[in-house]
């Protein structure tokens, strides 16, 4: 028996055992409350109202139909599209296509819960759960196919670390919403879990595609990829199976060669997926054998092979491609993927951030070494590292110092807004948002006799982005100051952690990048803060040390060529 045939009868049983037992534990009530409810609707003869959008239509033996919202993903949602209502069951899939972040929010809020969920990639979804809401696994795989890469020329790829790295001549699009793209993030992981690439390797490559994609140029599909590497334009191309295939089932006369690195590579597997809210309505069970039924049968496997996909035992269906059965790399440590996931995720988001410079008067004290004072090395180093925020961030700027503005209301405050937080490229009166905050950091000045109002600093801080918050974006409080609270009618220490925690939204939340600044920072209580209020702390002394800080949180080279 080959080994394709070991490994779809694996599949198979696992199918079985876990929708058997799936269906021993469900009960007969069905859902109606909340996004779980089941639509039934009464039809008169053969009528098939226009307005809902199902499978196909009704039988005629159907006097009432009960609707199944399948939210799926892609390829394989224009294949359930075509499951036939029978009259055996007379229940009607309305699928509709959803980026998996959404739908993973919808199923932990509770709210729009689809019955059945079917992403690209068993590993995703459980990436956006995150332990936050349960699901039943009623099929490991529906179909499956592995994440490739296209040429004009025929090329030899060693690893996905080096394919990553190379963004001049190998285009990619989003992990966050293509197949491919995601699946490479997961293959780079595998590789480390391998030991076929170092974990110093790990993030490289990673960063840069966060870096650039949708910065440096639009997000491009698949099919806008392969157009490219067709003109010319890029060397290479990063897809699933599934996407060159179709590709080359309508472009024929495209001269294109697929291959996978020799380290091998990861595979979407399209899991069927059952909310937990779900998981013991009968109704919602027999619509998740219904599909699982039709993706095994003949109709199902000329389905799968329309849309260029494998079975999900991995048979490959299509005679396009030239692969036959890719080597595998296993996923292996969930950990490793899981940090990988969140560092792509946070330099792929756009920034929104407010930077306070401390201006009391310690930061007139020279450092030692250098002809600068603190102030003038924290000044040159905001100054480039301004520089590193691409036209889709917003920056604002602040200086703070005890007693040296007003608020709203008139109020002696221990802080001072130079430029509020606005998109760097936005035009403010014929000049833009980045100009401002270069001139005001240029201009920015020691007080006299002033003395550190931190943590009245922070507070305000953490409310004013919050005001601002741009959802998607990274939201983030940059502190860069050389000594403590030196302010004895300010709040304390443990009343500004607990006021944070307190208004701090875990689903929207406003972090903190806190800088020591010389050697007499008070490194203890920021690190004794941060974790607590959702910061990372990180000491320099010199323009060097804080330019670094801020290529390791905001990303260098492509950012800062995109903002110039």
């Amino acid at each position: 028996m080959t080994n394709t045939m070991s490994r779809r009868e694996a599949l198979d049983q696992r199918r079985k055992k876990d929708f058997r037992k799936w269906m021993a534990t469900g009960g007969a009530t069905a859902v109606f409350l909340g996004g779980g409810v089941l639509a039934v609707h009464s039809f008169q003869g053969d009528q098939n109202p226009e307005s809902e959008d199902v499978s196909t239509e009704i039988p005629a033996e159907c006097s009432t139909s009960q609707h199944i919202n399948v939210v799926a993903t892609g390829k394989i949602a224009d294949i359930v599209k075509k499951i036939p209502v029978n009259a055996e069951d007379c229940i009607s899939l309305n699928v509709s296509e959803s980026a998996s972040d959404k739908t993973a929010s919808d199923i932990i809020s509770g709210i729009n819960v689809p019955h059945i969920w079917i992403p690209d990639s068993s590993t995703r979804a459980n990436l956006y759960l995150d332990n936050k809401a349960k699901v039943t696994t009623v099929s490991d795989s529906l179909a499956n196919t592995p994440g490739v890469i296209v040429s004009r020329d025929s090329k030899d790829f060693q690893t996905w670390s080096d394919v990553l790295k190379d963004s001049e001549t190998i285009g990619m699009s989003d992990p966050k919403t293509e197949s491919a793209a995601f699946s490479s993030l997961v293959s780079v992981a595998a590789e480390v879990n391998e030991d076929k690439v170092s974990r110093d390797q790990l993030t490289t490559g990673s960063a840069i595609r966060a870096q650039t994609i949708g910065v440096t140029g639009p997000v491009l599909s698949p099919t806008d990829l392969l157009d490219k590497v067709v003109d010319g334009e890029h060397e290479s191309a990063i897809v699933t199976e599934a996407d060159f295939v179709k590709y080359k089932d309508e472009h024929q006369d495209a001269s294109l060669n697929v291959a996978v690195p020799n380290s091998g590579t990861t595979e979407l597997d399209y899991p069927l997926l059952v909310p937990e809210e779900n998981a013991s309505n009968d109704t919602v069970s027999v619509a998740a054998q219904k599909i699982s039924d039709y993706l095994g049968s003949d109709a199902g496997r000329s389905a799968l092979e329309s849309e260029g996909l494998r079975t999900s035992s991995g048979e490959k269906l299509s005679d396009v491609s030239p692969l036959d059965q890719p080597l595998e790399l296993s996923q292996g440590d969930s950990k490793m993927l899981s940090d990988l996931w969140k560092s792509y995720v946070t330099q792929a988001a756009p920034l929104n951030g407010l930077v306070a410079i401390d201006s009391s008067s310690s930061m007139s004290q020279q450092v030692e070494g250098t002809d600068q004072s603190r102030m003038q090395i924290t000044a040159d180093a905001a100054l480039a590292g301004s520089q590193l925020f691409p036209s889709r961030d917003s920056l604002g700027i602040w200086a703070f110092a005890r007693d040296i503005g007003k608020d709203a209301t008139g109020q002696t405050v221990d802080y001072k807004e130079l430029v509020p937080i606005r998109g760097v490229d936005e035009d403010v009166d014929g000049r833009s948002q980045r100009d401002l905050a270069q001139e005001a950091i240029t201009e920015l000045a020691v007080y006299p006799n002033s003395q550190s109002g931190l943590y009245d600093t922070m507070l305000a801080g953490f409310h004013t982005v919050k005001q601002n918050y741009k959802p998607g974006a990274t939201n983030v409080v940059i502190i860069m100051t050389d000594g403590v609270n030196d302010d004895e009618n300010s709040i304390d220490k443990q009343e500004l952690i607990s006021t944070i925690q307190q208004e701090q939204d875990p689903n929207n939340p406003a972090m903190f990048l806190l800088i020591g600044v010389s050697d007499d920072a008070d490194m203890s209580t920021l690190h004794e803060i941060a974790p607590q209020i959702g910061g990372e702390v990180f000491e320099a002394e010199t323009s060097a040390d804080i330019q670094r800080v801020f290529q390791d949180a905001f990303g260098e080279g492509p950012h800062k060529q995109s903002a110039q």
